[in-house]
């Protein structure tokens, strides 16, 4: 993964998704975030259900709906977009852009021209 090693998020969404997050970003994850709290912790990281405070997220659901939400829910909150988060082991095409508040996981093809949005 390409990220700044000081950087830690908040993982918005904490449910099916959160086992391979866990897997990409390991310590780099502060807290997860759940709207319907269903865990107190997911691998010993605390699960929230209130977003506060000054942090940087990511959005980690398979839903872009769901992404949407989540990622204006967390701005209007104050949160600020974490960078993005890209799996050594994905394919980023020339003339891609690929901005913060993303996961590209591994095996994922990016190809371009074009972009990910913010989330």
């Amino acid at each position: 993964m390409h990220y700044d090693d000081d950087c830690k998020v908040v993982v918005l969404g904490a449910g099916g998704l959160a086992k391979e997050i866990y897997g990409w970003l390991g310590d780099k994850i502060e807290y997860f975030y759940e709207e319907k709290k269903t865990k107190n912790d997911i691998y010993g990281i605390h699960v929230l259900d209130k977003l506060v405070g000054n942090h940087a997220f990511v959005v980690g659901t398979g839903n872009s709906s769901v992404n949407e939400r989540l990622f204006i829910k967390a701005v209007d909150a104050g949160l600020k977009p974490s960078s993005a988060f890209v799996s050594s082991r994905a394919y980023i095409g020339h003339d891609v852009t690929i901005l913060g508040g993303t996961i590209v996981v591994p095996m994922a093809s990016v190809t371009g021209p074009g972009s990910i949005g913010l989330g």
